[in-house]
């Protein structure tokens, strides 16, 4: 009875292998059939899932190949990886070096930070089109500003640095027309609705300065996961964005100015980050909370504000600053930046306590390993293993006086008015044949398309240079020229002006020129 049943079962598993083998070779000699079942399968469309740490290339393991488990109690955060995820995986092996090991218990805020968390994920709302629609789009909508001119140095930028070259075309194009402040645009390249948020997130992690940009973005895609169209969305401050960036500048400048004072990056980002903690009051319900302006200007912020002004404000002094999204319990954002001696963790949102709280400040990922976990892109930053103590504050030698200028240093009035204002001699534009020169020089140098730059000017000629813009006397003065020797046919110029104190004023000239 045993031996008719095994005979059974070897004569099915003969059948079988039989026409599996046959169905091989059939294929093989039909490549069309083959083709079109590939096509089949691409085309079911890409699911969005909610997983745990960021896996790394394979999915599976992060970049130095152990596994990255789930931290117990911790809810799932939006992610994208794998092949569709628009990462150059090389790259991100470059920037991480050390690699960013995440805890493997539970994290949670102390009892006397509690509840200071407030970080929101990028949102993005993609919307399946039929075909019919999605090729209207395409023929009506444009790529709007490109960005293709613009360049962003790996260490100031790593999230730029972490795409693939395709991604990074949209990256430019993204943060070019958040600048123009144009809500809806056409892909400059193929682009996936997996490979669009990694690509938002870069750019949001990246731009405190952008402050008008929302975390929520949205998106039009084919049945195979192809965008159509991205549109952005922008607060408040971008209905008068000149008023909006003119008090931005000057309540960063209010700290900015006193860094002065120290010549050590240590001492100025202590400054800073006490500056910070003292200026801003944590509030939940804070307006445009995860800005930079909301923690500047509004001075009622969350973890994500206080997070991208310390980031604005450590780029504005040259000193590597990367914006950092996890979880602490609650979602929550802090800082990583670089010193001579390696990169720490910095949390200023936990600092703001009386007196300031510096346990939270300079710290390793060991040292922030109860309570503090990485999510998202910020995985593949650097990890925190710096050595040496810049975790223990500075014994400052004066009062710190914030907001306030500095002591008198029995400096002539010329020299006190230009480090009240946080400029050099040599830097000023004291004539408007100097200013057409400067303009003419900058406006060679960038290059044509979109460009920024600025110049200083005491208060004395502002009037005179204002009157030449009112007149059209500044085409003649630099811009025709400029026009030409780019090669151009023409351009659209729009002015920006801060008053730095000390009576002068930087000029802000953004330029299109155009064919």
């Amino acid at each position: 009875m045993i031996l008719k049943l095994l005979k059974k079962i070897f004569y099915g598993l003969a059948i079988l292998t039989l026409l599996l083998s046959g169905a091989i070779i059939f294929l093989s000699f039909h490549p069309l059939i083959t083709e079109d079942v590939a096509e089949k399968i691409d085309d079911i469309p890409k699911l969005d899932i909610d997983i745990g740490p960021t896996p790394a290339p394979d999915a599976d393991t992060p970049v130095d190949g152990s596994v990255l488990e789930p931290v117990p109690d911790e809810p799932p955060i939006h992610v994208q990886t794998g092949p569709d995820a628009g990462i150059n995986w090389d790259k991100v092996l470059q920037i991480s070096g050390d690699t960013y090991t995440p805890p493997i218990h539970s994290v949670t805020a102390p009892g006397t930070v509690s509840g200071k968390n407030g970080y929101l994920e990028v949102q993005d709302e993609p919307k399946e089109v039929e075909d019919q629609e999605a090729a209207l789009i395409e023929n009506k909508l444009d790529w709007g500003n490109t960005g293709s001119e613009l360049v962003f140095p790996e260490v100031k930028y790593p999230y730029y640095a972490m795409l693939t070259s395709d991604m990074q075309s949209i990256y430019r194009q993204i943060y070019a027309n958040a600048l123009d402040v144009r809500s809806s645009f056409a892909p400059i390249v193929k682009v996936s609705v997996n490979q669009l948020r990694n690509v938002f997130e870069a750019v949001y992690n990246d731009h405190p300065e952008v402050f008008w940009l929302e975390t929520e973005y949205s998106c039009k895609y084919k049945r195979n996961g192809s965008c159509v169209e991205i549109s952005l969305k922008f607060n408040e401050t971008a209905d008068n964005l000149e008023k909006s960036r003119t008090l931005f500048e000057q309540a960063a400048s209010k700290i900015l100015n006193n860094t002065r004072r120290y010549t050590e990056d240590i001492e100025k980002e202590q400054y800073v980050h006490d500056a910070l903690a003292q200026l801003v009051e944590y509030d939940a319900k804070s307006v445009m909370n995860q800005s930079a302006y909301s923690a500047l200007v509004l001075q009622r912020s969350v973890c994500a504000g206080y997070a991208r002004a310390f980031q604005y404000l450590m780029q504005q002094l040259d000193i590597p600053c990367y914006y950092c999204g996890g979880y602490s319990g609650e979602k929550h954002a802090w800082n990583i930046i670089r010193m001579e001696d390696g990169f720490w963790n910095v949390d200023v949102t936990w600092a703001d306590t009386n007196p300031i709280n510096y346990e939270y400040y300079n710290k390793t990922d060991a040292e922030y390993s109860s309570s503090h976990v990485r999510r998202g892109l910020s995985v593949y930053l650097p990890a925190c293993n710096g050595s040496g103590s810049p975790n223990k504050p500075l014994d400052w030698e004066e009062e710190k006086h914030f907001f306030t200028d500095a002591p008198d240093s029995g400096m002539s009035e010329e020299e006190k008015n230009l480090e009240e204002a946080g400029i050099k001699a040599e830097d000023v534009l004291k004539t408007l044949e100097d200013y057409y020169k400067d303009c003419l020089s900058q406006l060679k140098e960038e290059g044509p398309g979109s460009v920024r730059f600025s110049n200083v000017v005491p208060e004395s000629l502002w009037d005179t240079v204002e009157n030449a813009y009112s007149v059209g006397d500044y085409k003649k003065g630099y811009l025709d020229e400029g026009i030409k020797a780019l090669g151009m046919d023409g351009a659209v110029i729009q002015l920006q002006v801060v008053k730095l104190g000390g009576g002068y004023y930087r000029i802000y000239h953004n330029i299109r020129t155009y064919k």
